[in-house]
């Protein structure tokens, strides 16, 4: 067929085509606008501080791959670092150095203490109640009645021991308390 026409070479552009791709180029240039003007509103609404893109240059739009670089051509990134006003930095001091108040610690625990003391005290009050209706208590007995470990039983009962309350009558498995009226 028309074997004798001349190939169309690609390097060469018709006007029209010309054109066309700086109004696209020219186009895609104000999107790109758009689309930060668009950001910057999301950003100043949520408080976050804002960076624009460039516009990109006509002549820097091109459908070929990017090469990467290599990691020697590579350059870090470093991130921006956030300015804070003088008056809101915390000194390492500040942080490390809680400010206690001791007297309002003090009164605290002094409170903490009597609160447990009067909780003892009400329990010995109860195994004094339990002997002088029964007579004698065990230390299993003591350990029910005021809800207590056996070595909290054993040192509740040598309280009293030693406040002359009660008497230990054996030792070992058949140790059993006596009240003294």
């Amino acid at each position: 067929m028309n074997q004798n026409l001349p190939a169309k070479q690609d390097t060469d552009q018709n006007p029209d085509q010309k054109n066309l791709s700086q109004t696209q180029s020219q186009q895609q240039n104000q999107d790109l606008n758009q689309i930060n003007q668009d950001i910057i509103q999301q950003k100043e609404a949520s408080g976050q501080k804002t960076e624009l893109k460039q516009s990109l240059p006509s002549s820097s739009i091109s459908l070929k791959p990017k090469v990467s670089q290599t990691p020697a051509q590579a350059q870090p990134q470093v991130p921006p670092q956030k300015n804070f006003p003088a008056s809101s930095r915390l000194t390492q001091p500040d942080i490390l150095k809680p400010k206690i108040n001791f007297a309002f610690v003090k009164r605290l625990l002094e409170k903490a203490r009597s609160k447990i003391q009067k909780r003892r005290e009400r329990k010995l009050q109860r195994i004094i109640e339990f002997l002088k209706i029964n007579g004698r208590i065990t230390n299993d007995q003591v350990q029910k009645l005021v809800r207590v470990s056996d070595a909290t039983a054993t040192r509740y009962m040598d309280i009293l021991e030693r406040r002359g309350r009660v008497k230990q009558i054996n030792k070992g498995k058949y140790t059993y308390y006596q009240f003294i009226k």
